[in-house]
């Protein structure tokens, strides 16, 4: 009896374990941005997410900013994602406006805000690869910025490229497919 009973425990730790990686596997499948679609975006290795700012007008007004926040599925933290030209838009999904950096500034601290769509380069983004990771990139695949969300509840700027970083500055980001 007892080396059948340890060998059903042994399957039971290997049940387990196959388990769990099939997880972590399936975890970071949907981590990787795939394309167009609609997307929570995560900060990476937490549970902080792209937030749009609706502490008024239920996140509704042109010029509310974007931040980090802690899940809670609202549709203000759930962005559209399509192709425009060489780069990327992304949409709030309750509000259909467009993330844009006001009036184009590309300086270090610009506060990502939301605007109406206008398909200027201030409303472009880049999403450049690391690993299952991603990051979101203002201006072209060499830009000097990046963005960066500090820490939960605080608004997301452009920060400085820097060198001898692996994803050169900013902030990861996880995409997951709604």
């Amino acid at each position: 009896m007892k080396n059948r009973s340890d060998r059903c425990k042994r399957a039971a730790i290997g049940l387990a374990a196959a388990v769990a990686t099939s997880f972590a596997f399936a975890g970071q499948a949907q981590a990787q941005f795939t394309g167009p679609g609609i997307y929570k975006i995560r900060v990476a290795g937490t549970n902080q997410v792209l937030d749009i700012d609706s502490g008024w007008g239920h996140g509704g007004w042109p010029g509310q900013r974007l931040l980090r926040w802690g899940s809670n599925d609202g549709a203000n933290q759930r962005f559209i994602i399509f192709e425009d030209g060489d780069g990327y838009v992304i949409r709030p999904l309750h509000s259909l406006m467009c993330l844009d950096f006001p009036y184009d500034r590309r300086d270090p601290g610009t506060e990502i805000q939301q605007l109406g769509c206008n398909r200027s380069q201030a409303q472009r983004f880049y999403i450049a690869s690391h690993g299952a990771r991603q990051t979101l990139i203002f201006g072209n695949w060499t830009g000097d910025t990046r963005l960066y969300a500090p820490t939960e509840g605080q608004r997301v700027v452009l920060t400085p490229r820097r060198r001898g970083i692996p994803y050169e500055g900013g902030t990861l980001f996880e995409f997951e497919r709604m």
